[in-house]
């Protein structure tokens, strides 16, 4: 019952330290008059973060194990845990934590080749909606590019965790996809394909745009079979949860004309800042990509109606619970990705692997 405990004791710890630099944070942008903004407070954290992963006596609390060896796949992928963090984080020391606490692996926030300012901030906030916490963010895939981040993931050494590490590539043109994948192609994560997996982001809503291969489905068909001519790395679409049924059935049919090609079912819902009651300038562009349990509905009713189509899915949206989980998994689902959940409270990852092995255990 030790597991329990930490488990416990890292759960209050975690989420009464993340109020405190919260309330912090907006009394010092009050007191010099500054909007609300919760980045300051995630960079905060994630400082944090890197010093506890470095302190010997500390860093073990937040060491579980997975709940199975290699029972969840995505073609030839193997994952201990169905769980993985969904493509919004790209702070090594961040990763190393989820990994360190069970996750099964997952994919890097999304990339563009050339370093990327984003929007202007403030560009995320929490939002109450439903009883549950949730974000909103317009982030517009700020990033020190595909090649920088490729390097740090190398020098932090994540591999060391040996579980399946993806890459989201992002672009506003054909020509901007294929740079940032020429990038990764040059990298030392593309030469370890037994553990690598590449995932073309083209359902962003918060860049200008971000959504243009939606609108030109076959000139994505075209880049997924050139990208294939050059590598068997596994390949990812992400697909929109604001997408009709027949459109997205329309990248799955896609999907199955490549091989080793898997659907990713969820992204955020955009929603305008007074759509989740903020005011309008509570994000710099007025709207946002709207994550948290508040779309976990529309993520497993699009499993249900994929279910059975010949491609591999992962769920993302809205995940944050073992019953959750499992409702996706038995709906067809080869995997889930988690984000907003992981933010509000990473210690859901142990929790979720418990309650696996429970499973586990009882199906022996």
């Amino acid at each position: 019952m030790q597991w329990m405990l930490r488990i416990f004791l890292l759960s209050i710890g975690y989420r009464s330290y993340r109020s405190f630099l919260k309330g912090l944070s907006y009394i010092v942008q009050g007191v010099n008059r500054q909007p609300r903004d919760l980045e300051t407070v995630i960079g905060w954290g994630a400082s944090q973060i890197a010093g506890i992963q470095k302190t010997p006596f500390v860093a073990p609390l937040f060491r579980f194990s997975m709940p199975s060896k290699d029972v969840y796949s995505l073609f030839h992928l193997r994952f201990g845990t169905p769980i993985t963090f969904a493509a919004f984080e790209s702070k090594t020391p961040m990763l190393e934590m989820w990994l360190s606490m069970g996750i099964g692996g997952g994919i890097i926030k999304t990339m563009m080749a050339e370093p990327q300012e984003g929007n202007a901030r403030p560009r995320i906030q929490e939002v109450r909606l439903a009883d549950e916490d949730c974000l909103i963010n317009a982030m517009g895939l700020p990033g020190p590019g595909m090649s920088a981040m490729l390097s740090a993931v190398d020098e932090a050494n994540l591999k060391r965790f040996n579980r399946p590490i993806g890459v989201s590539l992002g672009g506003h043109s054909i020509s901007e996809y294929r740079a940032a994948w020429d990038q990764f192609l040059l990298s030392k994560m593309a030469q370890e394909t037994s553990r690598t997996f590449v995932e073309l982001n083209i359902s962003c809503p918060n860049t200008e745009d971000g959504q243009s291969l939606i609108d030109n489905p076959y000139l994505l068909a075209e880049l997924l079979k050139d990208l294939r001519s050059q590598s068997d790395v596994v390949l990812g679409i992400k697909l929109s949860p604001d997408q009709s049924h027949e459109s997205v059935m329309t990248f799955v049919e896609i999907a199955r004309s490549i091989s080793s090609c898997y659907i990713n079912v969820g992204n955020t819902v955009s929603k305008q800042c007074a759509d989740v009651g903020l005011a309008s300038d509570a994000i710099s562009i007025g709207k946002g990509g709207l994550s948290g349990p508040v779309l976990f509905s529309r993520t497993l009713e699009r499993v249900q109606a994929l279910q059975g189509c010949g491609v591999p899915l992962i769920a993302t949206g809205g995940v944050d619970s073992l019953d959750k989980v499992v409702a996706c998994l038995g709906a067809g689902a080869s995997l889930v990705g988690m984000a907003t959940a992981l933010v509000i409270n990473p210690t859901c990852i142990p929790k979720i692997n418990a309650g696996l092995k429970r499973i586990h255990s009882a199906e022996l």
